[in-house]
């Protein structure tokens, strides 16, 4: 009977890790994904300061490394790039930039977001912000992975503490320890 009960307490304490750390892995996913955007997107921000009143093909223009293995970009109202690492066109998320709309994606195998750079009511360029899936996914599954090595020790946890309690015999059994308790 002992050993079914303790495979019913086992059983209902992983059923409950399980239930509360799978949702959590997936929020954490999500909140992962919209903080890599955002990151993303300061980046850009703080970037808009280094460009000209004018971009022109022969405009220079020192950009930021991003900390990740990200490409920053600076296009002009054609669409060309003048300056960092990007695609040599403007692609769809920096064509919305271009139009005056601050765009937020995925695209392909890159989060990208596109800021436009406005001077006077006019927007004069584009910024182009992107970062690998793989920079996100690889923190999702940092996390992931201690929420189960967390999880793991729990159940190591409680394991031990039931085989402790069945190895410790009651006071009765001690000689002499109801003598001692007073």
């Amino acid at each position: 009977m002992r050993p079914r009960i303790l495979a019913a307490i086992v059983g209902v304490a992983l059923l409950a890790v399980a239930t509360l750390a799978i949702p959590l892995g997936v929020r954490l996913g999500d909140d992962n994904r919209e903080q890599s955007l955002a990151r993303l997107e300061r980046a850009a921000i703080a970037t808009t300061s280094r460009v000209p009143d004018e971009v022109r093909p022969d405009s220079r223009m020192t950009l930021p490394d991003l900390a990740s293995e990200g490409d920053l970009a600076v296009y002009d109202t054609s669409g060309v790039r003048r300056a960092g690492e990007g695609p040599a066109r403007a692609d769809v998320t920096t064509g919305q930039a271009l139009t005056g709309h601050t765009s937020r994606e995925q695209t392909g195998s890159s989060l990208v977001v596109g800021l436009p750079v406005i001077r006077g009511r006019r927007v004069i360029a584009a910024i182009r912000a992107s970062e690998p899936v793989a920079v996100t996914d690889a923190q999702v599954r940092h996390q992931r992975l201690n929420i189960v090595l967390f999880a793991g020790a729990v159940w190591m946890f409680r394991r031990l503490r039931v085989l402790a309690l069945r190895e410790t015999p009651p006071p009765t059994m001690v000689p002499g320890a109801t003598e001692k308790l007073g």
